[in-house]
């Protein structure tokens, strides 16, 4: 009982995990050995040795235990009821994708979770192993997959589609944001905001943009120059920094104010704002010494 405690119990929801979680969706829960299926995680990329999965016995849950391949430990609880409403609707209803298929992943039946445990101390081979996990776990009643933490979700073939040797390579060096951080639209007092979810578990902070007449799509895209920079650079921004993307575009980062504060996730936030460099400078603003080049 110790996984199911420590996934369920030191935590008031899955949205505070520390470290990444999946939450698979299905139709039916098939009738599959996992012990048999995670062998095909070895045929992802080479492996030092072979994958296991020890189960573990829950007069509640019908599946339980922990998949285990080179450094890393996953946790697996299988649980024969949906998502609680209230994630649906916060990971589901509100991501960016077609209405039938939000209305698809909506209609399952059973849940996989599945949790990082321990291993790696790298972010980027943590989500890595649980798409691995996910991937091999794949049949035809898989309708999609659930990131809570990062208030998102996505078709349940997505993992297996990672797979692809380019795509792994790829991922290490441009994460697959729409699958492991969020995106989301926030309204608050009238207001529209851009907010991302899930950077915490990068060790980022989640950035959030008041939308006036900007498309969110550009607004997606910067978030996502910003997460790229501060990640690969190690570096992290502080309150009342400045950030040149290109010669004409110029955003400061400031601690939010007033109700701007409710935007807050498991992280630090940071609101960001168009600006004009000399009208930052002039505004006693600039930093020299903290100028994000």
């Amino acid at each position: 009982m110790d996984l199911f405690k420590s996934i369920f119990l030191n935590k008031d929801s899955l949205a505070e995990s520390e470290k990444p979680v999946f939450t698979l969706l299905y139709s039916a829960l098939p009738d599959f050995d996992v012990a048999e299926s995670v062998k095909a995680i070895g045929e992802y990329e080479p492996l030092r040795g072979r994958p296991t999965f020890h189960a573990e016995t829950s007069a509640s849950v019908p599946l339980m235990g922990m998949v285990r391949f080179d450094d890393h430990a996953v946790g697996l609880v299988a649980l024969p009821s949906p998502l609680p409403e209230s994630v649906v609707e916060q990971c589901v209803h509100t991501a960016p994708w077609d209405p039938s298929f939000k209305e698809l992943l909506a209609s399952h039946l059973n849940t996989l979770i599945l949790s990082y445990q321990a291993g790696s101390p790298d972010p980027i081979e943590q989500y890595l192993a649980l798409s691995k996990v996910a991937a091999c776990l794949y049949s035809p009643e898989l309708l999609g997959v659930v990131n809570e933490p990062a208030w998102t979700c996505f078709p349940g073939d997505f993992p297996l589609q990672l797979m692809n040797p380019q795509w792994l390579g790829h991922a290490r060096q441009s994460p697959p944001l729409v699958l492991w951080t969020g995106f989301v639209r926030v309204v608050i007092h009238g207001e529209e905001w851009m907010v991302t979810r899930g950077n915490h578990l990068f060790g980022l902070p989640d950035f959030a943009m008041r939308r006036t007449d900007q498309d969110p799509v550009q607004i997606h895209d910067l978030f996502h120059e910003f997460f790229h920079y501060f990640y690969f650079e190690q570096k992290l921004p502080e309150h009342g920094d400045g950030i040149n993307i290109d010669e004409r575009s110029f955003y400061v980062f400031l601690e939010p104010q007033g109700s701007a504060g409710h935007l807050r996730g498991m992280g630090d936030l940071f609101v960001v704002e168009a600006m004009e460099p000399e009208e930052w400078a002039d505004a006693g603003g600039l930093d020299t010494e903290r100028w994000v080049q």
